[in-house]
């Protein structure tokens, strides 16, 4: 039996855009996400203005959270591309192991 141990390069992800949390979680009621969302809403103190980065409207930027890759995200995988011919072997690596 023989071994492969395969470190993937960072910049054969270096061009993968990233991932981020849904809006709305699966199995939740609309109820359920807005008390959620208004909990974690940071409470200005009054008579102090809220100095997070604002729209041309005025409006709050709400950002949404990323999320790590996992290892069976590797199939998202955008390299660098001086970097395309080491994702070529590294796909080709991961498509040998049988389950």
């Amino acid at each position: 039996m023989k071994t492969l141990v395969l470190l993937s390069s960072v910049m054969t992800w270096v061009n993968t855009p990233p991932k981020f949390e849904e809006e709305k979680k699966e199995g939740e009621e609309e109820g359920e996400a807005e008390a959620e969302a208004e909990e974690e809403e940071e409470e200005v103190p009054e008579g102090e203005e809220n100095t997070g980065p604002v729209d041309e409207n005025g409006e709050p930027i709400i950002r949404k959270k990323p999320i790590f890759f996992k290892e069976s995200d590797f199939y998202l995988r955008v390299p660098h591309e001086n970097f395309q011919q080491i994702k070529t072997l590294e796909t080709l690596a991961m498509s040998s192991i049988t389950t």
